[in-house]
């Protein structure tokens, strides 16, 4: 296995984890988590505007997830758009992700870095107040480029608003090199936290719509 050591491997790591406040490009996970957490400052979702367009970003588009009382978390970027669903529990979170990103590597072995970065995702999630409980990962060309699928469930003890309480994260998505630009990235994911011993909520067939809606664009 190759060591692809960069900033970006390390935002791949924790992105979906909430754990970003220091890491740049993942804003939407930041705002969700700032709001979640009843933070001040957070960023107020904004309404999906017409949930048949999609969302063009750097060498990709992607359709706003399926179902009801979805928003905008972070504003379609050239790198980045995110989608929280408006839940009434505060100990929920239901959030969906999409990013693009170009990364350093001198090798042209695309399913080498797409190890080296689920590696890394997965190592991701045993730091600081996360405690791994199962990650499976397989590669998958579905969406018309060389991809790798994860599923991962985290246990969180990092809540800010609840710091003596437990929670389970879980969370699906593809990392992808792109099909035009083996040094460009591209992840898509949903996830959701509960607290511990609580059942998950319903979303995955609006999860995996949005995942699937994955298309990719030149550059």
């Amino acid at each position: 296995m190759r060591k692809y050591a960069s900033d970006f491997l390390l935002f791949v790591s924790i992105v979906a984890l909430g754990a970003c406040a220091t890491v740049p490009g993942c804003q939407a996970t930041r705002e969700l988590r700032k709001s979640s957490a009843g933070e001040q400052g957070a960023v107020s979702p904004s309404s999906i505007p017409d949930p048949n367009q999609r969302f063009q970003l750097s060498g990709f588009s992607v359709l706003p997830p399926r179902g009801n009382d979805w928003a905008i978390v972070s504003g379609a970027g050239e790198f980045e758009v995110g989608f929280a669903k408006r839940l009434r529990d505060p100990h929920r979170a239901v959030l969906a992700t999409a990013w693009g990103r170009r990364v350093t590597t001198r090798s042209s072995d695309r399913k080498g870095l797409l190890e080296g970065m689920i590696r890394a995702r997965e190592e991701g999630s045993k730091a600081g107040h996360f405690r791994l409980l199962a990650f499976t990962s397989a590669f998958d060309s579905s969406s018309g480029s060389e991809c790798v699928r994860y599923d991962s469930t985290v246990e969180d003890r990092g809540i800010p608003q609840f710091p003596e309480e437990v929670f389970v994260l879980s969370s699906h998505g593809f990392i992808c090199v792109h099909p035009n630009e083996s040094a460009y990235v591209v992840g898509v994911e949903y996830s959701q936290r509960a607290p511990q011993g609580e059942t998950l909520l319903p979303i995955d067939a609006e999860g995996e719509s949005f995942l699937e809606s994955l298309s990719f664009t030149p550059r």
